[in-house]
């Protein structure tokens, strides 16, 4: 290698190797970071047999007899 004056010989090189070896790196880390991104999660509960009965009987579909009557019969099932 022929030496210049005032050049960094092969320091410069080896640190300008490191550099483009680090940006590289992070680059893929951040394409694979985007890609494998998980999408959103649905964390609501399912409703319960109990619950849609409660919220029939809340918007008037169901007399109380008749909720009162399901919800036994539910119960009655669930100790089976």
């Amino acid at each position: 290698m022929i030496w210049w004056p005032g050049a960094w010989g092969w320091g410069a090189g080896m640190v300008m190797a490191l550099v483009m070896l680090a940006f590289w790196a992070v680059g893929g880390w951040v394409v694979l970071t985007l890609v494998r991104r998980p999408g959103p999660v649905d964390r609501t509960i399912p409703p319960t047999a109990e619950g849609i009965l409660a919220e029939r009987f809340a918007r008037g579909e169901l007399t109380t007899a008749q909720f009162e009557e399901q919800m036994a019969t539910l119960r009655a099932a669930q100790r089976r």
